[in-house]
């Protein structure tokens, strides 16, 4: 396994934080000390499988601020388990991202993020970077259009007219990753993210993938339940942390 720290050149320039990412999803204390000595990168991500008892003891070895920022669980779906499902609202319309409609996912991304951005304002080096960091949100999701990324691909969610949510996803051979989705803040009609779901589900059956993959913060409760109740299992947590290289 491939156990360095890799430059994050686009966080690094939206953000003006010199920013790397840890490549394995273990601490390898010998390699990750001396990954940190050798680079001068500001602020190092680490995203650690769950099982390690002994994390936070290496991390506490390094002698460097560290936060844990997130704590996410994976869930996972055997599609040639399940049939199609009817959509929540009958009604909705989901349009493929292209160039004609990459505005309205940039708001829309705005609309469902901009009073919880992330969990990883935690660490104090960028409690005042949130606005960059949404800009940087945005850049990234509007990149998931299959004619700029080979099976990368964004549908928007329409409902009476009104775009209401959207969910960004790719594949890899057989395997299916909803990567993000959103339902606007103020939205107060039940049941989008059910029908999100629900079509990337019909989607991946159609295209023949045979697991679809997908992740949510702890603390988003109401994700959970709809992931479980859509025939979806976890199967592995994820810990999101940030060491400050100074």
């Amino acid at each position: 396994m491939d156990k360095q720290i890799q430059h994050s050149r686009l966080e690094t320039e939206m953000t003006g934080i010199r920013t790397g990412r840890w490549t394995a999803n273990h601490i390898y204390l010998p390699q990750l000390k001396a990954a940190l000595d050798q680079n001068d990168f500001e602020l190092v991500k680490l995203n650690l499988n769950g099982d390690d008892p002994e994390t936070y003891i290496k991390l506490d070895q390094l002698n460097k601020p560290y936060y844990t920022v997130g704590m996410v669980q994976e869930y996972r779906i055997n599609f040639n388990k399940i049939k199609t499902k009817p959509l929540y609202h009958p009604e909705v319309v989901f349009h493929r991202l292209n160039e004609s409609n990459v505005s309205r996912l940039e708001q829309l991304v705005r609309d469902c993020f901009k009073l919880s951005p992330g969990s990883f304002f935690i660490n104090p080096m960028l409690k005042t970077r949130q606005a960059e960091y949404l800009h940087l949100l945005v850049a990234y999701i509007s990149g998931y259009r299959n004619d700029i990324r080979d099976d990368h691909f964004c549908h928007l969610l329409q409902y009476k007219g009104e775009y209401v949510g959207f969910i960004a996803h790719r594949y890899q051979g057989e395997n299916g990753f909803a990567d993000y989705a959103g339902v606007k803040n103020l939205t107060r009609q039940p049941g989008f993210y059910i029908d999100l779901v629900r079509f990337i589900q019909n989607y991946c059956i159609g295209k023949g993938i045979k697991w679809g993959h997908a992740s949510a913060q702890l603390q988003n409760t109401v994700v959970h339940k709809v992931y479980q109740k859509e025939d979806m299992v976890p199967f592995r947590s994820v810990i999101n942390i940030h060491i400050n290289n100074s």
